[in-house]
């Protein structure tokens, strides 16, 4: 069994079953061989759809500058946080120093990202907020804060635990 793939430009991968051990040679023009069937292969993709469609809904990977500031808070989210997103997203989350990886499709990386911007909001200590609570979970209480464009999370641990 021998399978090849690739593109115009190259093999990208190879698999090869054998029980039996296979010349060198006979390697060699099994490899000249699929690269003509492989872009015979191509040729009729091509044919079908010259180019990508430009309305394609696939996930995309987006990666969005933020402040170092912003990260840190982010990164000192619970996994739980983080994943709870990704689960009402449907996105991969990756949160770095200066920027966070978002990978969904485009509604759902919009909304992670409003949601992780949320999470970094404009709270001060010391202040008091008015606050609708949204979730409960083992881990904190998610709110909504009443002013505009603002969320924040509280923690079990530092909400007594009630």
């Amino acid at each position: 069994d021998f399978k090849i793939a690739g593109t115009r430009f190259g093999v990208t991968a190879i698999q090869l079953d054998t029980k039996i051990p296979v010349p060198v040679q006979v390697l060699f023009e099994a490899l000249d061989k699929a690269n003509i069937a492989r872009n015979k292969v191509l040729d009729v993709m091509t044919k079908a759809l010259p180019q990508p469609r430009q309305n394609a809904n696939v996930p995309e990977l987006e990666r969005t500058n933020v402040a170092q500031s912003h990260t840190t808070v982010l990164r000192r989210l619970p996994p739980e946080a983080v994943l709870e997103i990704e689960s009402l997203t449907h996105t991969h989350i990756r949160i770095y120093n200066e920027h966070i990886e978002i990978f969904g499709y485009n509604e759902g990386r919009a909304r992670a990202k409003d949601l992780l911007r949320r999470f970094g909001g404009t709270l001060k200590e010391g202040q008091t907020y008015l606050v609708q609570v949204v979730d409960i979970k083992d881990y904190g209480v998610f709110v909504q804060v009443a002013e505009p464009h603002t969320a924040a999370d509280i923690y079990g641990q530092e909400n007594g635990d009630e």
